[in-house]
């Protein structure tokens, strides 16, 4: 068993610190749990033995959130260990109190200082996250369904499990287009390489032979030779490239056409699809279950999609629900 180094708070909204031992970092948390405990910061204790990584990514005996710039990570912590505090019966002034108090990083200290002096002012929480701008309209329409539904903590729960599935999809989008991706690479730079290097050893001991070549052994040689003469050409193209791509990102019709496309392509499309499909679904009943209604959440749910063409679906959809149409 590891010995772990904690932070809780009580459902008074006293601070405690301590040791515990466990089997890993999972378990030390639900041990806090059952003493009626909320984990704020649990870690491996740097007189024993490592095992586990702490539950929020930071150095050992640093605060919650660490330093530097506010990522992903910090908006799924924030987010978890304040419904955690609001699930034991705090008040959210008290709660986001609390996040100050743990608090290193300076980014997350001042965007949760300016929450809690709005909140404290008498604005509505979800108006507060939406003023400080790093939450997206999807999370701020949760909090402000939470809040009027009167489970605010409920909505927070659902938005962590949504942000860390999310998280698991991107992961897994992302693990399937590396490999690929470092094949396609490794593919090109060995036939530059061939024909810069080895190609060229070859046509001088064949023209030194005199023998009559086939055609395609004459193509590959013409190329290896126009690429070692002409190689600003290709650094020419790949910067066109390059520029090309920019264009495409940042000019809607050119997206349009690019995300159509990427539709159509064999296996890329189908994947496209899917994921699309996938954060559709999760993100639509999401809302629905935190008592968005159901008009709203499509135009919600239509911006946190990436293809530009089945957002357009999806705005469609919409209109024709305004229109009565079922």
């Amino acid at each position: 068993m590891a010995l772990f180094e904690y932070t809780a708070v009580t459902p008074a909204g006293e601070h405690k610190q301590g040791t515990l031992e466990a089997n890993g970092e999972n378990q030390a948390v639900e041990n806090l749990y059952s003493q009626g405990l909320i984990p704020v910061r649990v870690a491996p204790s740097r007189g024993g033995d490592g095992g586990e990584r702490a539950v929020r990514p930071k150095a050992a005996g640093r605060g919650l959130f660490g330093s530097g710039k506010l990522t992903q990570p910090d908006i799924v912590a924030f987010t978890q260990q304040l419904a955690s505090m609001l699930k034991a019966g705090l008040p959210l002034d008290r709660a986001l109190g609390i996040q100050l108090e743990i608090l290193e990083k300076p980014a997350m200290h001042r965007m949760i200082g300016a929450l809690q002096s709005q909140v404290r002012s008498g604005v509505h929480f979800a108006d507060a996250l939406e003023e400080t701008g790093q939450f997206s309209r999807f999370y701020v329409n949760m909090v402000r369904a939470g809040e009027a539904s009167g489970s605010i903590d409920d909505a927070l729960a659902r938005l962590v499990e949504y942000l860390l599935r999310a998280k698991e999809l991107r992961s897994t989008v992302i693990s399937a287009l590396i490999y690929p991706t470092i094949l396609f690479v490794v593919a090109v730079v060995s036939i530059i390489a061939l024909l810069l290097f080895v190609v060229p050893q070859f046509s001088q001991m064949f023209s030194d032979m005199g023998a009559e070549l086939p055609t395609i052994t004459k193509v590959v040689m013409a190329a290896g030779e126009g690429l070692k003469q002409y190689w600003w050409v290709l650094l020419g193209g790949i910067f066109v490239v390059l520029v090309l791509i920019q264009y495409v990102l940042t000019n809607e019709k050119a997206r349009m056409w690019l995300d159509r496309s990427m539709l159509r392509w064999p296996l890329v499309g189908d994947l496209t699809g899917k994921v699309e499909m996938a954060r559709f679904s999760r993100s639509l009943g999401t809302l629905l279950h935190n008592g968005v209604p159901l008009l709203k959440a499509l135009q919600i749910v239509r911006n946190t999609m990436g293809n530009r063409v089945m957002a357009r679906s999806v705005g469609e959809a919409a209109d024709s629900l305004k229109q009565g149409e079922s």
